[in-house]
């Protein structure tokens, strides 16, 4: 471990400057174009005598610092041979007034930085603050030209638009006029967005700067920086947990954070958490520590950006602009300008509404920040706070999962302990669940005439032609967005259904290949594509398109191993074609991707099913009996053990039931006896289930009780198929 004055856990607390420069190296992730960019202009400063004034734009947390102090480490070469003088302002330099405060931090950045010439200006400290008030400008300009001795001067400034804010116009004009008669003189400076004084043709500053746009971190980029930070703590354990199933975990992370540096790193603590318990103790320690950063966010603003936020914040769902002036108290005039605002302060983002392209929708830029704000106003705590999490956390699938896996759980546990801490698993994602569910239907029914919607009620009567038409109108409004794309190209190959074309099948994957264009690593856009290329193929009885849903299936896998939905839904595309192919390989593979799923999750119906859907098709292939059996055993001990009707599969009963009756040596009169008692009170169900229960009570008499007259019972078409599919087996 990293020890904890100068390693990871100082970059944690958000100390950047804090920590070793190698450190920082190793975490520069997304931004080595941009650090060497920035390196290069250094040399041409201290080598060619070259000036370079750059401005580095990005929100709050997306490694501003972080790149700053790596630039000056980087300059330390030319530092130590005397190419070049650097002034490293605090990261936050409070209580610059005017350009006298400005030109001191400059005298105070070379006392800081340059411990043998310290005592020196420390001197020339003393006489500038004894020179009368009138000439002491004039004095600390002479002290720092004395200081450069010719050399080129590098100022290093965070946040800058705030020290030109508070310098106002008079302020600035001194602070150009100096720089112009200093003309060795560069500036590389950070700020989280660009103001009017510097985007203004009337302010000294207006284009002075090269402007860099910092991007947050992309899934990629995000996944490598919280890999490099295991790296540096040496825990194995975390890179493992990355590999597996911390993978969806990032993706959740990523999601809520949008790719913030800063907030990454908090929440490297969180990937260490496995049971619902432990979450809960690391989220309150989350939101302790974001709490004071999410804070410098809101304290500054004017009160009615606040109560805008706050307002937006505590609706969760995008919200009309008239509405929030009418909740906010605001006159309109006054609301577009403070929307204006915080927009460019990326604390809202505004969306066009597709119901009204005149109208926007102002949402929270942030998750996190809205569950920050909700913090002081939840009147259930934090517990209930934490289950909202948990809803932005998980997708819909993997809660689902989740709870499945925690009622196994339950239903194992031997202390009253375990079953509490259990129960409260179970009942957690629950309630997230139905916050997902509930926010679902409030935006839909807020806004119920959305793009989507209009496009399903026309597919939903067919008109599938229509359909198309007004996606293809919409496609400008959206070119970015690859749920959009996904969407299409589903809804094409939904129509292939009905138009059976050729031509819009290949508009459906040119559809999901644009959306692959813009996010090219997110599962469920090719979960999506092989479930329409797996629709498609048994429409057309196509080994070449569910050939292809394989592939999609695979790369969901590939991105998300540890997801269970993923390689469900590939096994469930080899056994596609398997029975297209009459393939033994393809089944025994899908027979083996079931057998792991089962594993994990031992009576989840849909695993079973698919295994006995598996060894059912395979049995052209003369699986051996005693293979046969072992599963008979384990699909037997899962539904005899249910105790009410509504937990059994019906599909499942009635392909293991065929099974069982094609074993030769696997049921006896006592497992018929307790087969039938334990779906007898579902009989009112399907009625394939009631033929299927008859074929079992025929079986039971017929073959292993000698009761040949009870085959006399079944209908004769149904006494056919035993006679012949059953009875003629057994008798070889």
């Amino acid at each position: 471990m990293v020890e904890h004055q100068h390693g990871v856990s100082s970059f944690l607390s958000f100390g950047a400057k804090s920590v070793q420069p190698e450190i920082l190296e190793k975490l520069l992730v997304g931004r080595e174009k941009i650090a060497k960019t920035l390196e290069k202009k250094v040399k041409n400063i201290a080598k060619d005598g070259l000036n370079h004034q750059v401005i580095v734009v990005g929100a709050r947390g997306t490694g501003k610092t972080h790149l700053l102090r790596i630039l000056y480490h980087r300059a330390q070469p030319y530092i130590k041979k005397n190419k070049i003088v650097v002034a490293y302002f605090a990261e936050e330099e409070y209580g610059i007034a005017d350009y006298l405060d400005f030109m001191v931090r400059i005298l105070n950045a070379f006392i800081r930085w340059n411990e043998e010439d310290a005592d020196f200006l420390k001197e020339q400290m003393t006489i500038l603050q004894e020179t009368p008030s009138s000439h002491q400008e004039e004095t600390v300009e002479r002290i720092i030209k004395s200081y450069l001795e010719g050399r080129p001067l590098l100022i290093l400034a965070e946040n800058f638009n705030d020290i030109l804010e508070t310098l106002k116009n008079k302020g600035q004009s001194k602070l150009r006029a100096w720089l112009y008669r200093n003309e060795r003189t560069s500036i590389i400076a950070t700020a989280q967005a660009l103001s009017d004084d510097i985007g203004r043709e009337d302010r000294p500053f207006y284009g002075f700067f090269e402007e860099i746009h910092l991007q947050r971190l992309d899934f990629d980029q995000s996944y490598e920086l919280l890999k490099s930070l295991a790296n540096i703590e040496k825990r194995e354990d975390v890179l493992e947990h990355l590999n597996t199933k911390g993978l969806a975990q990032v993706k959740a992370i990523h999601r809520l954070v949008k790719g913030n540096h800063r907030l990454l790193v908090t929440f490297y603590e969180f990937l260490k958490a496995d049971l619902l318990s432990d979450l809960s103790v690391t989220f309150i320690k989350t939101l302790n520590d974001l709490k004071p950063y999410y804070e410098t966010y809101i304290r500054y603003l004017p009160p009615q950006q606040q109560k805008i936020l706050r307002f937006i914040a505590m609706a969760k769902i995008p919200q009309l602009g008239k509405e929030i002036a009418r909740q906010c108290f605001i006159d309109q005039k006054s609301l577009s300008k403070q929307l204006s605002e915080l927009t460019k302060k990326k604390l809202v983002e505004a969306i066009v509404d597709v119901t009204d392209k005149r109208n926007k929708l102002y949402d929270i830029s942030e998750p996190l920040l809205r569950l920050s704000i909700e913090i002081g106003e939840h009147k259930e705590g934090v517990n209930a706070l934490f289950i909202d999490f948990l809803a932005l956390y998980y997708e819909n699938e993997e809660l689902e999962i989740q709870k499945n896996r925690f009622s196994e759980m339950l239903l194992k546990c031997v202390n009253d302990a375990d079953l509490r801490k259990y129960q409260y698993e179970i009942d957690a994602r629950e309630r997230a669940l139905e916050i997902q569910k509930n926010l679902v239907n409030e935006s839909k029914n807020k806004y119920s005439d959305n793009l989507f919607e209009k496009v399903n009620k026309l597919t939903k009567n067919g008109n599938y032609e229509k359909a198309i038409e007004t996606l293809e109108l919409e496609e400008k409004q959206y070119k970015k967005s690859w749920l959009f794309y996904i969407f299409w190209g589903k809804l094409l190959g939904e129509s292939v259904k009905f138009a059976n074309n050729e031509k819009i099948l290949k508009l459906a994957n040119e559809k999901f290949e644009k959306a692959v264009e813009i996010n090219s690593n997110d599962e469920y856009l090719f979960s999506y594509w092989g479930k329409t290329l797996v629709g498609l193929s048994r429409i057309n009885n196509s080994k070449k398109l569910i050939n292809l849903a394989i592939e999609k299936f695979k790369k969901a896998v590939e991105i998300s191993p540890e997801n269970n939905f993923y390689i469900y839904e590939l096994a469930v595309a080899l056994i596609t074609l398997g029975d297209m192919t009459n393939d033994k390989n393809t089944l025994d593979i899908a027979i083996k991707k079931f057998e792991f799923l089962i594993k994990t999750s031992p009576n989840e119906p849909d695993y079973l099913l698919g295994l006995a859907t598996a060894i059912l098709i395979s049995n052209k292939f003369e699986k051996s009996e005693k293979i046969k059996v072992k599963y008979l055993k384990l699909f037997l001990n899962y539904f005899i053990s249910m105790q009410k009707g509504n937990f059994i599969d019906f599909d499942f009963i009635n392909v293991t039931i065929l099974l069982m009756l094609f074993s030769k040596s696997f049921l006896d009169v006592e497992k018929c006896l307790k087969l039938e008692k334990a779906i007898s009170i579902n009989l009112s169900k399907p009625e394939e289930l009631k033929t299927n229960y008859l074929y079992l009570k025929t079986y039971r008499k017929v073959i292993l009780q000698g009761e040949k007259q009870a085959l006399y019972e079944l209908p004769k078409e149904q006494r056919e198929f035993f006679e012949e599919e059953i009875l003629a087996k057994h008798k070889k």
